[in-house]
């Protein structure tokens, strides 16, 4: 199941909080096309956002690959937990996919395709710690199950996000008066955030991601930063237990996981985050994940493809 039909197009996406990325695949062509475009988390930017750079990647690709009949779409897709949401990209997408009326479209949570990738389609536990967090499990029978995802203001714990915003609010204490922090002295010099009016202008006014600022919470905490490594502590802490509470409600999970997001590529973050993983699952083995997220959303695509008779 890795590569469509002969002169049948299939497509892949994995859009989130900070880019979204296609993967298109024919069996003709020995080389995938590969685009990326803008941030599409569809809780944050909408439906009608969030489809049009799918359409116009998808559009895109299409070109590039003129002979090639567009067959199956897969988009995994940040903050597209509720079924209204997806069937509302499902509809938006046919629209601007119209002359191409065969095609099978389906999008899930980024989780998903997340899941499948990183663990080749097998039972396990996928931890993702990114712009946000989730986690995504599939049991022995194949049911994917997921906790968390719920989004910044609820949520979160463990991403970039709650980390980048922890550090924010230890430099907001040290300007207080609370504990010295080393955040302040790196934040300062990366981002010239010195003074209080500094710092509400960024959030304020300037409205910065906050996600931007979890490196320097973990380099912090890499020089044994007190406040840093409480933050890291914290938010690991929490992203665990979320995993444990997803664990008591689906026993029937192998017992492996991995960790996958922009911060499974900061090892002292994926060292504290392991540490509390092994206190709540000892029997589980981490690896590393097997695919990308895209890699999933191809194979699902191709899924379709094939459970629909096609080809």
């Amino acid at each position: 199941m890795s590569s469509p039909p002969k002169d049948e197009l299939v497509v892949g996406l994995d859009a989130g909080g900070t880019y979204t990325s296609l993967c298109a695949r024919t069996r003709a062509e020995s080389d995938d096309v590969h685009l990326r475009g803008p941030a599409a988390n569809v809780q944050r930017h909408g439906v009608e956002h969030t489809a049009t750079v799918i359409a116009s990647l998808i559009s895109q690709a299409q070109a590039q690959r003129p002979l090639a009949t567009l067959r199956s779409v897969y988009a995994g897709v940040a903050g597209a937990g509720r079924t209204d949401i997806r069937e509302a990209l499902i509809s938006r997408l046919r629209t601007g996919l119209v002359d191409f009326p065969e095609c099978h479209i389906d999008v899930a949570h980024d989780g998903i395709i997340a899941l499948e990738g990183a663990l080749d389609g097998g039972s396990g536990l996928l931890v993702i710690a990114g712009t946000g967090s989730a986690i995504c499990a599939r049991t022995l029978d194949g049911t994917a199950v997921v906790a968390g995802g719920w989004g910044a203001i609820i949520g979160d714990e463990g991403s970039g996000h709650a980390i980048g915003r922890g550090g924010l609010s230890a430099i907001a204490h040290a300007l207080d008066g609370g504990p010295a922090t080393l955040l302040t002295e790196l934040l300062s010099s990366r981002y010239q955030l010195s003074s209080r009016r500094r710092v509400l202008a960024y959030i304020y006014d300037q409205d910065q991601p906050l996600h931007q600022l979890a490196p320097l919470v973990i380099q912090a905490a890499e020089q044994e930063d007190q406040v840093a490594m409480g933050i890291l502590d914290v938010q690991c802490e929490a992203l665990a237990r979320r995993a444990s509470w997803l664990l008591n409600r689906n026993s029937a999970i192998a017992p492996r996981y991995t960790i996958c997001g922009g911060l499974s590529h900061a090892p002292h973050f994926v060292g504290v985050l392991r540490g509390h993983i092994s206190t709540i699952w000892s029997e589980a083995v981490w690896q590393p994940p097997v695919h990308s997220a895209l890699e999933g959303a191809i194979r699902l695509a191709l899924k379709n493809l094939s459970d629909s008779g096609a080809g």
